[in-house]
């Protein structure tokens, strides 16, 4: 019984899980205008991208994606869904 149960608990602890990453990620902001406003039920534009280690190093990715505001100026994107302008995702 003993040798048995060694024998799963090693077959569990040598089980490797493969997972793929996902496409895409979701991104959540709030709109606002230059005065502090909520831009409510508007169309916007944003270009979004992701830099090497800061936000002044190289660009790795970037694509522009466009969207339109909820009542509380709310917007959902999914970056990995929009055009690419650089890099691969």
């Amino acid at each position: 019984m003993k040798k048995n149960l060694t024998f799963l608990v090693m077959l569990f602890l040598s089980i490797q899980l493969f997972s793929q990453s996902p496409e895409k990620f979701n991104y959540q902001a709030v709109c606002r205008d230059n005065t502090g406003l909520i831009i409510a039920n508007q169309p916007v534009s944003f270009l979004l991208t992701i830099h090497d280690l800061t936000s002044t190093g190289a660009i790795l990715y970037q694509e522009s994606q466009t969207a339109t505001t909820n009542s509380f100026g709310l917007v959902n994107l999914q970056v990995g869904g929009g055009t690419v302008q650089a890099g691969s995702f």
